[in-house]
């Protein structure tokens, strides 16, 4: 079998836009269009997430987060509380949109996993996971304060 190496990034790329094609029409009844990670991370953080951490988790900038958490806020999928731990800051919950779909969107991300996973031993699941994680690591400036990795290690995310 011939690799073509060079083009790793396509791979990535192609699998990513499938990926997010097949869960907003698997979701579209939620009324999302995209954004279902925002609302997966939210409800699986061990304690409530800010701003900054929801943009250094999906590495964007702050003024592009805030037009995320404006649009999803106007739209009652998520409200922003004032952190008990810094007034000057907001944590992010769920509103009755977010909770109302939550479970769907767990499901659909869960079904659409199994799907990507199809012909994949347990064992062949564990590797492509390991494998992805240390690419990203090789990729990620400071992987030891990456706050993407910490999530998924300190809350246990990926089993």
């Amino acid at each position: 079998m011939n690799l073509h190496w060079e083009a790793i990034g396509l791979y990535f790329h192609l699998l990513d836009k499938s990926y997010h094609k097949l869960l907003s029409y698997d979701l579209c009844f939620t009324g999302l269009e995209r954004y279902f990670f925002i609302l997966w991370a939210i409800s699986k953080a061990e304690k409530p997430l800010s701003q900054q951490n929801l943009a250094d988790l999906l590495k964007v900038d702050k003024a592009a987060i805030v037009r995320i958490i404006d649009d999803l806020e106007q739209k009652g999928y998520i409200k922003r509380c004032y952190n008990e731990e810094d007034k000057r800051a907001y944590v992010l919950t769920l509103d009755k949109k977010g909770q109302r779909y939550i479970k769907d969107i767990q499901e659909g991300i869960r079904n659409l996993n199994e799907e990507l996973l199809f012909n994949f031993s347990p064992r062949e699941k564990e590797i492509f996971l390991e494998l992805l994680r240390k690419a990203y690591q090789n990729l990620s400036q400071k992987p030891q304060s990456d706050f993407f990795l910490k999530f998924l290690e300190k809350d246990k995310i990926i089993d």
